[in-house]
């Protein structure tokens, strides 16, 4: 494949990077068979977000996946604030009646950070649930590499 993501359009950092409130990056590839944007926003659903599915509406399937930021990075009330934020995104995406592809996050070095691990596994099950119960298609990469943890490097 010649082009994937090959041009950096955008880079926003809000905040410093120990303290990351708002982090968005876009990346974008032009292909006479296909066009491919890249979007890595640090919440599933923050303003940028909002204005990131309404500049989708042309696309024919959208890919996602977010968790571990949402989940670690912004204080205790972050898995609460996180599943409320998925069910405002994952209903603005329902309202496009587009192809929605899931992906969850693979499982982490689970030597290093147990607890982590545990806690994406127990995510991505109410993630699946939910993003089902919206008809969305699901790519579960935690039970795709469970088995190949050892490949995993350390983060």
């Amino acid at each position: 494949m010649e082009c994937l993501a090959n041009e950096l359009l955008n880079f926003k950092l809000i905040a410093p990077i120990v303290c990351v409130i708002s982090k968005k990056k876009t990346l974008e590839c032009i292909n006479p068979n296909y066009y491919l944007t890249y979007v890595f926003s640090s919440r599933i659903w923050n303003d940028s977000m909002q204005k990131t599915i309404v500049s989708v509406k042309s696309y024919e399937i959208i890919l996602l996946e977010s968790q571990i930021w949402d989940l670690t990075r912004y204080g205790s009330d972050s898995r609460k604030l996180y599943l409320q934020n998925m069910d405002k995104c994952f209903s603005k995406l329902k309202l496009m009646n587009k192809i929605i592809l899931w992906i969850t996050t693979p499982p982490v070095n689970d030597i290093k950070h147990p607890i982590l691990n545990n806690l994406l596994l127990m995510a991505n099950s109410l993630i699946i649930t939910k993003a089902r119960e919206y008809g969305f298609h699901v790519i579960d990469l935690n039970e795709y590499f469970k088995n190949y943890l050892h490949l995993c490097g350390t983060d």
